[in-house]
């Protein structure tokens, strides 16, 4: 079995971690460019960054869909980790524009890895990421949850 590891926008994480758990969250990518390919029911868990460095809960991969962010906001709401569409576009449009990420249509799609059952820890009961993690690592990796790194953080989570 196979588990997916991302880095995690604070921000989405700490508003989301307010409520512990979600039945349904959308973990955004700033652009579409990328389709996430993970199998549907794989453990997806959030790596929070710098300085945080752990990991801080998880949900299960539902599906991916590209989405105009206001359809992610109608479809979603809250579950995209923020208190309203303008608050996520500000972050969409800090990211894009740290990245450098380029609007290539009239509509600003977004990457949407849709996860079910969504639990985010409170610091006491974080996990440590993996040993392994490439510090310029910006987006998913996939780890085997039978061994290792992986194996790890399944049970720990």
């Amino acid at each position: 079995m196979k588990g997916w590891i991302a880095n995690t926008h604070h921000d989405w994480f700490d508003f989301l971690a307010k409520k512990r758990f979600w039945p349904e969250v959308n973990f955004w990518t700033p652009s579409d460019y990328f389709a996430f390919r993970g199998e549907p029911g794989s453990p997806f868990f959030f790596r929070l960054k710098s300085p945080r460095n752990m990991i801080g809960g998880f949900g299960y991969v539902q599906r991916f869909a590209r989405l105009p962010e206001w359809l992610a906001w109608e479809c979603f709401g809250e579950g995209n980790g923020a208190p309203s569409l303008h608050v996520m576009g500000d972050r969409l449009a800090a990211i894009r524009e740290s990245s450098d990420i380029k609007d290539r249509g009239e509509f600003k799609q977004i990457g949407c890895i849709i996860l079910a059952d969504a639990v985010f820890f409170p610091p006491e009961m974080r996990a440590a990421q993996p040993s392994n993690w490439k510090k310029a690592n910006l987006r998913y990796e996939g780890y085997s949850l039978l061994e290792g790194e992986g194996l790890r953080i399944w049970n720990q989570c």
